[in-house]
């Protein structure tokens, strides 16, 4: 494995990793704040309370569909002197434009 490719290996790594810890810190304080500081007993797990936390971690969980290929985009770009994906990713032949590079990722 040559130098430049190494160095790419570890900045991904390290990125993939912080990413995935930062995931982890996330839902702790969420469960921690929904489970003692909100309803303060398991309360949680009643219908009315739960539609809230699942509210919440709906759209984080979104959040984490969109992030990867986003992440993985602007990392390429940004290591390279050539752009590895196009980036007229807008323009993409996907029905939601704001989502078309999420759409096609993951098609």
């Amino acid at each position: 494995m040559n130098t430049l490719l190494k160095k790419f290996y570890i900045k991904f790594v390290t990125i993939l990793l912080l990413y995935f810890f930062i995931i982890a810190i996330f839902f702790l304080v969420v469960f921690i704040y929904f489970l003692f500081v909100r309803y303060s007993t398991l309360l949680l797990f009643r219908v009315s309370n739960y539609n809230s936390f699942f509210f919440i971690t709906h759209y984080f969980i979104s959040y984490l569909y969109i992030s990867p290929p986003f992440l993985i985009y602007f990392y390429l770009n940004k290591i390279s002197k050539f752009s590895f994906v196009s980036t007229n990713f807008i323009n993409l032949d996907c029905r939601d434009k704001a989502l078309g590079l999420l759409g096609c990722y993951y098609i």
